[in-house]
Formats: C-alpha cells, structure tokens, sequence
C-alpha cells in the first residue's frame, strides 16, 4: 500500500514538475520574442498590449514572415500592438509594401492614428476605420452576425490585389460568434498564391 502511494505521488510530482518547466520555457520564450521586437524601437516608447493583443511570439513570427518572404500587400484585422511592429518594420528595413490595417473601434482608431504620427509611422500603414455591421451571407458562418462593414472594406480595398499576407486578430470574440471567419471568405479574390 505505501508502494502504491509512493508511486502516485511520484507520479503526480513528476507531472507538475515537467507541466511547470514546460510554462517556464514559455515564459522565456515569449520573453526572448518580446526582447527581440522591441529592438525596433530604440527610443523611447509604449506599444499597448492588452489581454487582446497577440502574443509577442506571433508578432515576432509575423515580422520574420514579412523580412524573410518579402510580403508586398500585408493586411491586418484588428489594429494594436502589431500594427506599430509591422509599421516599424516597414521603416527600418525600408520596405515597399503596402499595410492596412482595419479596426472596428472608432476611439481606438483615433488613438492609434496619434500614436503613429507620434511615431512617425503613419506613412507606413493605413488605418481603414470599419464599424461591425451585419455579415452578408455569402461570407457568413452558422450564426455569425457581425463583420467588418464589407461596404467600406470594398472600397478602401478597391485597387490592392495579391495581398500575400493576412493577419486576422478582429473583431473581437465577443462581437458575435464565428467573428474572424468571413477574412478569408471575404478576400479570396484578392489573395495571391502564396498568402
């Protein structure tokens, strides 16, 4: 019987302790990723995240992307912390591309639109200010409800084709349920092959 219980509680150390040097190696990473991003901004800064934003290891992932690839036209749904990443490095590595990013807050759209002038980022990316608004079927899923206004999203879109990147971070989960499904339903004409 003592064997038996020796053996559980062994057992259950030994699950805890490989679960918490799994979630330290993650903290060290996304730690590492969050050093290596912030390294676009030398002086002094604030990029808001919140407990919206996307990880500092997808950013970093995104940027890699944008360096290694090449990415030309780079649309964004949801506006935040990687929208002042991907500005930046559009600046420093002089890239020309193209950057839209499409937000459904109009208060947040304004903050973002100083911040980025502060930053001298606002010729890098457009900021397309998109309200929710009801999903049209064609691009809807089960009971999704709301998307972007595809109306606005049309015509700030118009001329850009062969977007090779997308990053879907908007709307928010809470909007409706399916929020993000409609991004790719939505630009599927627009995409290039290697989007």
């Amino acid at each position: 019987m003592i064997k038996k219980l020796k053996k559980k509680i062994k057992h259950f150390v030994d699950v805890r302790v490989k679960l918490l040097k799994h979630q330290q190696n993650l903290n060290e990473q996304t730690a590492f990723d969050y050093n290596q991003i912030t390294q676009l901004f030398k002086e002094d800064h604030f990029i808001p995240f919140s407990g919206w934003s996307i990880s500092p290891s997808t950013i970093l992932h995104v940027l890699n992307d944008i360096s290694i690839n090449k990415k030309k036209n780079i649309l964004e749904f949801g506006s935040g912390a990687s929208t002042f990443y991907i500005a930046k490095l559009l600046k420093v590595l002089r890239v020309d591309a193209v950057f839209f990013s499409v937000e459904s807050d109009e208060g947040w759209t304004q903050e973002l639109e100083k911040l980025l002038k502060l930053y001298g980022l606002k010729e890098y990316v457009t900021i397309i200010y998109a309200p929710l608004s009801e999903v049209p079927e064609p691009i809807s899923h089960r009971e999704q409800q709301l998307w972007y206004d595809t109306n606005i999203l049309e015509n700030s879109l118009k001329n850009i084709s062969n977007i090779d990147l997308v990053l879907v971070d908007g709307p928010s989960g809470r909007s409706s349920p399916y929020a993000r499904f409609s991004a790719i339903p939505f630009l599927k004409e627009k995409l290039s092959e290697s989007c």
